[in-house]
Protein backbone atom coordinates (compact mmCIF):
# COMPACT_ATOMS: atom_id res chain seq x y z
CA UNK A 1 0.00 0.00 0.00
CA UNK A 2 2.84 2.33 0.87
CA UNK A 3 4.53 1.72 -2.50
CA UNK A 4 1.29 2.47 -4.33
CA UNK A 5 1.02 5.75 -2.50
CA UNK A 6 4.61 6.56 -3.45
CA UNK A 7 3.83 5.91 -7.12
CA UNK A 8 0.85 8.25 -6.93
CA UNK A 9 2.98 10.94 -5.28
CA UNK A 10 5.68 10.58 -7.93
CA UNK A 11 3.15 10.81 -10.77
CA UNK A 12 1.66 13.90 -9.17
CA UNK A 13 5.06 15.59 -8.82
CA UNK A 14 6.00 14.92 -12.45
CA UNK A 15 2.58 16.05 -13.69
CA UNK A 16 2.79 19.29 -11.72
CA UNK A 17 6.29 19.91 -13.04
CA UNK A 18 5.11 19.35 -16.61
CA UNK A 19 2.13 21.67 -16.16
CA UNK A 20 4.26 24.35 -14.56
CA UNK A 21 6.76 24.25 -17.39
CA UNK A 22 4.11 24.09 -20.11
CA UNK A 23 2.74 27.58 -19.49
CA UNK A 24 -0.38 29.08 -21.08
CA UNK A 25 -1.71 28.21 -24.50
CA UNK A 26 0.92 25.82 -25.80
CA UNK A 27 0.91 25.83 -29.61
CA UNK A 28 -1.66 28.62 -29.77
CA UNK A 29 -1.13 32.36 -30.01
CA UNK A 30 -2.24 34.35 -26.96
CA UNK A 31 -3.21 38.01 -27.21
CA UNK A 32 -1.67 40.34 -24.64
CA UNK A 33 -2.83 43.88 -24.01
CA UNK A 34 -0.08 46.32 -23.00
CA UNK A 35 0.17 47.06 -19.30
CA UNK A 36 1.45 50.53 -20.30
CA UNK A 37 1.61 52.57 -23.50
CA UNK A 38 2.55 56.21 -23.99
CA UNK A 39 3.94 58.68 -26.48
CA UNK A 40 7.20 60.55 -25.96
CA UNK A 41 6.61 63.91 -27.66
CA UNK A 42 9.64 66.12 -28.22
CA UNK A 43 7.53 69.19 -29.04
CA UNK A 44 6.03 68.95 -25.54
CA UNK A 45 9.03 67.40 -23.82
CA UNK A 46 7.44 67.22 -20.35
CA UNK A 47 3.95 66.23 -21.46
CA UNK A 48 2.55 62.96 -20.01
CA UNK A 49 0.40 61.19 -22.61
CA UNK A 50 -0.40 57.84 -20.99
CA UNK A 51 -4.09 58.64 -20.56
CA UNK A 52 -4.57 59.65 -24.22
CA UNK A 53 -6.64 57.34 -26.40
CA UNK A 54 -4.23 58.02 -29.27
CA UNK A 55 -0.46 58.01 -29.72
CA UNK A 56 1.80 58.77 -32.62
CA UNK A 57 5.13 58.49 -34.33
CA UNK A 58 6.47 61.35 -36.38
CA UNK A 59 9.26 63.57 -37.61
CA UNK A 60 9.12 67.25 -38.57
CA UNK A 61 11.95 68.53 -40.74
CA UNK A 62 11.31 72.22 -39.97
CA UNK A 63 11.78 71.79 -36.23
CA UNK A 64 13.59 68.43 -36.02
CA UNK A 65 10.99 67.28 -33.49
CA UNK A 66 10.26 63.59 -33.15
CA UNK A 67 7.49 61.45 -31.65
CA UNK A 68 7.94 57.88 -30.37
CA UNK A 69 5.38 55.44 -28.99
CA UNK A 70 6.27 53.03 -26.17
CA UNK A 71 4.58 49.75 -25.22
CA UNK A 72 5.14 47.48 -22.22
CA UNK A 73 3.82 43.92 -21.87
CA UNK A 74 3.68 41.72 -18.78
CA UNK A 75 5.29 38.32 -19.49
CA UNK A 76 4.86 36.84 -16.00
CA UNK A 77 2.72 33.97 -17.32
CA UNK A 78 5.58 32.90 -19.60
CA UNK A 79 8.24 32.42 -16.92
CA UNK A 80 10.55 29.61 -17.96
CA UNK A 81 8.98 29.34 -21.42
CA UNK A 82 10.52 29.59 -24.89
CA UNK A 83 8.76 32.28 -26.94
CA UNK A 84 8.79 31.19 -30.58
CA UNK A 85 6.48 33.78 -32.13
CA UNK A 86 5.50 37.37 -31.34
CA UNK A 87 3.91 40.19 -33.35
CA UNK A 88 2.82 43.70 -32.38
CA UNK A 89 -0.44 44.89 -33.94
CA UNK A 90 -1.46 48.55 -33.97
CA UNK A 91 -4.44 50.29 -35.58
CA UNK A 92 -3.34 53.40 -37.50
CA UNK A 93 -6.05 56.03 -37.73
CA UNK A 94 -4.39 58.86 -39.62
CA UNK A 95 -1.28 59.52 -41.73
CA UNK A 96 0.42 62.79 -42.56
CA UNK A 97 2.17 62.07 -45.85
CA UNK A 98 2.75 58.41 -46.63
CA UNK A 99 5.25 55.96 -48.03
CA UNK A 100 7.54 56.20 -45.02
CA UNK A 101 8.68 53.32 -42.86
CA UNK A 102 7.70 52.82 -39.24
CA UNK A 103 10.30 50.73 -37.44
CA UNK A 104 9.96 48.58 -34.33
CA UNK A 105 12.70 48.53 -31.69
CA UNK A 106 13.32 46.72 -28.43
CA UNK A 107 13.70 48.79 -25.25
CA UNK A 108 16.04 47.24 -22.69
CA UNK A 109 14.74 49.19 -19.69
CA UNK A 110 11.31 48.41 -18.26
CA UNK A 111 11.66 51.07 -15.56
CA UNK A 112 8.98 53.36 -16.98
CA UNK A 113 5.21 53.62 -16.84
CA UNK A 114 2.56 55.48 -18.79
CA UNK A 115 1.71 57.75 -15.86
CA UNK A 116 5.14 59.40 -15.84
CA UNK A 117 6.78 58.85 -19.26
CA UNK A 118 7.77 62.02 -21.13
CA UNK A 119 10.28 62.89 -23.82
CA UNK A 120 12.63 64.18 -21.14
CA UNK A 121 12.76 60.93 -19.13
CA UNK A 122 12.15 58.37 -21.90
CA UNK A 123 14.32 55.22 -21.88
CA UNK A 124 16.67 54.64 -24.79
CA UNK A 125 15.73 52.12 -27.45
CA UNK A 126 18.04 49.49 -28.92
CA UNK A 127 19.35 50.47 -32.34
CA UNK A 128 18.66 47.20 -34.26
CA UNK A 129 15.36 47.29 -36.15
CA UNK A 130 13.18 44.30 -35.26
CA UNK A 131 10.82 44.91 -38.18
CA UNK A 132 9.64 47.75 -40.41
CA UNK A 133 6.39 48.50 -42.19
CA UNK A 134 5.63 51.04 -44.90
CA UNK A 135 2.90 53.46 -43.82
CA UNK A 136 0.68 53.60 -46.88
CA UNK A 137 -2.94 53.24 -45.78
CA UNK A 138 -4.77 54.87 -42.89
CA UNK A 139 -7.68 53.29 -41.09
CA UNK A 140 -6.28 49.78 -40.72
CA UNK A 141 -4.18 47.34 -38.70
CA UNK A 142 -0.41 47.16 -39.07
CA UNK A 143 1.67 44.25 -37.80
CA UNK A 144 5.35 44.05 -36.85
CA UNK A 145 7.02 40.65 -36.38
CA UNK A 146 9.52 40.72 -33.51
CA UNK A 147 11.49 37.88 -35.12
CA UNK A 148 11.57 39.32 -38.66
CA UNK A 149 15.20 40.44 -38.51
CA UNK A 150 16.41 37.91 -35.91
CA UNK A 151 17.41 40.88 -33.75
CA UNK A 152 15.40 40.04 -30.64
CA UNK A 153 16.32 37.38 -28.08
CA UNK A 154 13.32 36.94 -25.76
CA UNK A 155 15.09 35.08 -22.94
CA UNK A 156 16.08 38.21 -20.98
CA UNK A 157 12.59 39.69 -21.20
CA UNK A 158 10.96 36.43 -20.12
CA UNK A 159 13.41 36.27 -17.22
CA UNK A 160 12.65 39.79 -15.92
CA UNK A 161 8.94 39.44 -16.67
CA UNK A 162 8.43 42.44 -18.98
CA UNK A 163 8.86 43.35 -22.64
CA UNK A 164 9.17 46.98 -23.73
CA UNK A 165 8.93 48.04 -27.37
CA UNK A 166 9.06 51.29 -29.34
CA UNK A 167 7.69 52.48 -32.68
CA UNK A 168 9.29 55.39 -34.55
CA UNK A 169 9.67 56.84 -38.03
CA UNK A 170 12.69 55.06 -39.45
CA UNK A 171 13.95 58.27 -41.07
CA UNK A 172 14.37 61.14 -38.62
CA UNK A 173 16.69 63.41 -40.53
CA UNK A 174 16.84 65.30 -43.79
CA UNK A 175 14.00 66.97 -45.69
CA UNK A 176 10.46 65.74 -45.21
CA UNK A 177 7.80 65.53 -42.52
CA UNK A 178 5.53 62.63 -41.71
CA UNK A 179 3.52 61.17 -38.88
CA UNK A 180 1.14 58.34 -38.04
CA UNK A 181 -1.57 58.46 -35.38
CA UNK A 182 -2.67 55.18 -33.79
CA UNK A 183 -5.16 54.15 -31.13
CA UNK A 184 -3.83 53.45 -27.64
CA UNK A 185 -4.97 50.82 -25.12
CA UNK A 186 -7.58 53.31 -23.88
CA UNK A 187 -9.49 52.89 -27.16
CA UNK A 188 -11.75 49.86 -26.67
CA UNK A 189 -12.02 47.60 -29.70
CA UNK A 190 -8.97 49.02 -31.49
CA UNK A 191 -6.29 48.83 -28.80
CA UNK A 192 -2.80 47.63 -29.67
CA UNK A 193 -1.85 44.11 -28.62
CA UNK A 194 0.90 41.51 -28.79
CA UNK A 195 0.22 38.14 -30.39
CA UNK A 196 2.58 35.71 -28.69
CA UNK A 197 3.28 31.99 -28.92
CA UNK A 198 5.38 29.85 -26.59
CA UNK A 199 6.66 26.31 -27.05
CA UNK A 200 6.66 23.41 -24.61
CA UNK A 201 9.85 23.24 -22.59
CA UNK A 202 11.05 19.64 -22.02
CA UNK A 203 11.40 18.44 -18.44
CA UNK A 204 14.95 19.01 -17.19
CA UNK A 205 17.14 15.86 -17.20
CA UNK A 206 17.57 16.15 -13.42
CA UNK A 207 13.81 15.72 -12.90
CA UNK A 208 13.66 12.75 -15.28
CA UNK A 209 16.65 11.08 -13.59
CA UNK A 210 15.11 11.65 -10.18
CA UNK A 211 11.83 10.14 -11.34
CA UNK A 212 13.41 7.09 -12.96
CA UNK A 213 15.58 6.49 -9.91
CA UNK A 214 12.62 6.70 -7.57
CA UNK A 215 10.59 4.35 -9.73
CA UNK A 216 13.47 1.86 -9.75
CA UNK A 217 13.74 2.01 -5.96
CA UNK A 218 10.03 1.37 -5.57
CA UNK A 219 10.15 -1.53 -8.04
CA UNK A 220 13.03 -3.23 -6.18
CA UNK A 221 11.27 -2.71 -2.88
CA UNK A 222 8.14 -4.38 -4.23
CA UNK A 223 10.09 -7.43 -5.53
CA UNK A 224 12.12 -8.11 -2.36
CA UNK A 225 10.13 -10.24 0.18
CA UNK A 226 10.22 -9.02 3.70
CA UNK A 227 11.40 -11.42 6.44
CA UNK A 228 8.07 -11.22 8.24
CA UNK A 229 6.17 -12.11 5.08
CA UNK A 230 8.38 -15.18 4.53
CA UNK A 231 7.86 -16.37 8.11
CA UNK A 232 4.11 -15.99 7.87
CA UNK A 233 3.89 -17.83 4.55
CA UNK A 234 6.00 -20.79 5.78
CA UNK A 235 4.51 -20.97 9.25
CA UNK A 236 7.87 -20.29 10.97
CA UNK A 237 9.40 -17.51 12.97
CA UNK A 238 13.04 -16.60 12.69
CA UNK A 239 13.76 -19.12 15.49
CA UNK A 240 11.97 -21.94 13.67
CA UNK A 241 8.90 -22.02 15.95
CA UNK A 242 5.45 -22.19 14.50
CA UNK A 243 3.64 -18.91 14.16
CA UNK A 244 0.48 -18.94 16.27
CA UNK A 245 -2.58 -19.56 14.18
CA UNK A 246 -0.61 -20.97 11.23
CA UNK A 247 -0.05 -24.50 10.01
CA UNK A 248 2.42 -26.43 12.26
CA UNK A 249 5.84 -27.05 10.81
CA UNK A 250 6.31 -30.68 9.64
CA UNK A 251 8.28 -33.07 11.87
CA UNK A 252 11.64 -34.21 10.67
Amino acid sequence: MGNSKALVVLATILSMAAIGLAGPGEGEAALLMPSDDAMAWEFHSNQVTGAYNWHGVGYDYATGYQEHTYFKFDLADYAGQAIVGASLRVYIVDLYNSNFNISLHHVASDAWNEETLTWSNRPAYDSPVLDRKAATVEGGWYEWNLFAESAWSPAADVSDGYLSLLLRCETESGPGSWSAISWSKEQAGSAPYLSIEASVVPLPPSILLFGSGLLGTIFIARRRPRRQDWATSTGRTSAGAAVPGSRPAPRR
